[in-house]
């Protein structure tokens, strides 16, 4: 027989009779403690992979098991370590040195999904979590700074400390981190972002293009500056950015014609999420331009709910007969 083929027997016989049998009978989780220490790397690997499907349930019973695997000499015990860190909810914020820690791990694979746990919960301890993504947006694996991006974006205003290093991303010579720069830096939220990010409507890559404005957007009033590059983004030559500037210029509060003409033709659209944005964009302006109540309440009837949400909202802030009109026959129908 060859080694290749009994090394799967005996990885075979490790999960089938030491593994499985305690998953699914329910059997105490501290089966796996014992095997996580098992001299076998074969039984350490499936017993971190089981701890992947029940770690949430058992945090307390596991988690210091786990910070210890985080430097097991297997890069799939390793791997399989972060997939169940990353299954957990709050109580992996306890682990967050060990986390931090990881993202210096030799296989890319750790790393990246250590930095997606840190975005996911280290927003309460940023002061320790921002400067140890900041140093990671220098790794040498493209997928694992595209990670490191999006989690400084999920940290929103917790990360202002990383809008410096965000912008020098946006001229990274990879599209994909542009991408996730210029919706970090949206996410962020700060106007310090609004230069760069005008500068980022130019970028060759229609997505780069599309994110900054989404971006602009999502800063809203702050990115007043960003209104002529926005308003010439209007005419881009792909649809998605035109769309995006003229949702962009209505969050700012400083649509032009053109741009809500866009924003209420977007509203026929199949695509739920472009009209509940298109809907948003225009409840921001609707007490400043002529026309957009009746559209607002045309929305209230859309087969989507988070459209209806946005026209209702926007319809509740407007003091006009016909605004409340429509919010009274709304909430009375819904009663129903």
């Amino acid at each position: 027989m060859r080694p290749r083929i009994l090394l799967f027997v005996a990885f075979t016989f490790f999960f089938t009779v030491m593994v499985m049998p305690f998953e699914s009978n329910g059997h105490s989780v501290d089966i796996y403690v014992v095997q996580m220490s098992d001299e076998n790397h074969l039984v350490r690997r499936a017993a971190a992979e089981q701890l992947v499907r029940v770690s949430n349930d058992h945090a307390d019973a596991v988690l210091p098991l786990l910070v210890t695997a985080l430097q097991d000499e297997d890069k799939h015990v390793r791997r399989y370590t972060a997939m169940a860190l990353g299954t957990m909810g709050s109580p992996v914020v306890d682990a967050i040195p060990a986390l931090i820690g990881a993202l210096k791990d030799e296989d890319a694979t750790v790393r990246s999904k250590i930095a997606e746990i840190l975005g996911r919960h280290g927003k309460d301890r940023a002061p320790e979590v921002v400067p140890a993504l900041i140093a990671a947006l220098t790794d040498e694996n493209l997928w694992v700074r595209s990670k490191v991006v999006t989690a400084l974006g999920r940290l929103g205003a917790a990360a202002h400390e990383a809008i410096p290093v965000l912008i020098t991303a946006l001229q990274d010579d990879k599209k994909g981190v542009r991408r996730r720069a210029a919706e970090a830096l949206g996410r962020i939220g700060k106007s310090a972002a609004v230069p760069a990010l005008i500068a980022a409507l130019q970028d060759q890559d229609k997505a780069v293009r599309r994110y900054a404005a989404k971006a602009l957007g999502r800063i809203g009033k702050p990115a007043h500056a960003a209104v002529p590059a926005l308003t010439q983004r209007l005419s881009d030559a792909d649809e998605s950015v035109a769309l995006s500037a003229a949702v962009a210029l209505g969050r700012i509060g400083e649509p032009v014609g053109s741009a809500l003409s866009m924003l209420i033709d977007a509203l026929q659209t199949e695509e739920w999420h472009i009209r509940e944005e298109a809907v948003a964009a225009l409840g921001g302006v609707a007490t400043s331009a002529q026309g957009i109540v009746p559209v607002l309440v045309e929305a209230l009837d859309d087969e989507h709910k988070g459209v209806r949400y946005h026209a209702l909202e926007a319809l509740m802030g407007i003091d006009t007969p016909e605004a409340i009109k429509a919010v009274e026959e709304f909430r009375k129908n819904s009663e129903q």
